[in-house]
């Protein structure tokens, strides 16, 4: 990364976006700094289920090989402006479908080891979601604050852990949030 991540959010703010400045990418890169140095062995390879405007598949990139991220809407130029800041662009594969159908088609062809889930917050979609990757052996929620991931997550077993874990055969299992976004999602 040629910019720290302090410096990111600072340039982010610069663009006079409201939509970038609500997001903490200082907190965002602690949280996921902290779940990275735990996880053995290390993904090398993420798939980000919700790309959004690509800042958690930025700080992946970071610290991974590659990441792919998946959506079905498309933010044109938004994501090119936080990987470019975080000089991350050559790791990433963004991939935008037109929905879930198309989404499911293209998941069993890519190779990852790591998935980060944070797409739609409702609960059929977050259990949609987790039914295409549940075979991978290291899970991250995300926003499990919001009814509808709570719901889901403790449907399935997995535990909050503090503010850090993660659902996965490692350390321990459980899930992960940060709160980025306070009493936006209820």
């Amino acid at each position: 990364m040629i910019l720290g991540y302090k410096e990111v959010e600072a340039q982010l703010a610069s663009y006079g976006r409201p939509e970038f400045i609500r997001y903490s990418v200082a907190n965002a890169f602690d949280n996921f700094k902290k779940i990275m140095e735990q996880l053995k062995p290390k993904p090398k390879r993420v798939l980000e289920i919700g790309t959004h405007f690509g800042i958690s598949s930025a700080i992946f990139a970071s610290f991974c090989d590659y990441v792919y991220t998946i959506d079905i809407e498309n933010l044109p130029g938004q994501t090119d402006i936080v990987w470019g800041l975080f000089n991350v662009r050559h790791k990433i594969k963004y991939i935008v479908r037109k929905n879930r159908d198309e989404i499911k088609k293209v998941i069993p062809l890519l190779d990852f080891d790591f998935v980060f889930i944070d797409g739609e917050h409702d609960y059929e979609n977050v259990r949609a979601d987790y039914e295409m990757v549940k075979d991978c052996k290291s899970i991250l929620f995300h926003d499990i604050q919001v009814t509808g991931v709570r719901k889901f997550i403790e449907e399935i077993g997995a535990q909050k852990l503090a503010e850090l874990a993660y659902l996965g055969e490692y350390k321990f299992k459980g899930t992960f949030t940060w709160n980025d976004f306070k009493d936006v999602y209820k």
